[in-house]
């Protein structure tokens, strides 16, 4: 986080049920979005600007 100042949101029932689906593809790591190269970090933001743009075209 830029302001290294830690937050809690909290998330709606819909949410969670969610999470919990996408789970199953992306396994019990640290990231909801894991990058393709390194489990151990996230995806990164130029990946998902790419997913918009073929999304939303």
């Amino acid at each position: 986080m830029k302001t290294k100042i830690e937050f809690i949101l909290p998330l709606s029932n819909q949410v969670i049920e969610i999470l919990e689906e996408v789970k199953q593809f992306t396994g019990n790591g640290q990231y909801v979005f894991p990058s393709f190269r390194a489990k151990d970090k996230p995806m990164s933001d130029n990946t998902l600007r790419g997913t918009q743009r073929v999304l939303y075209k």
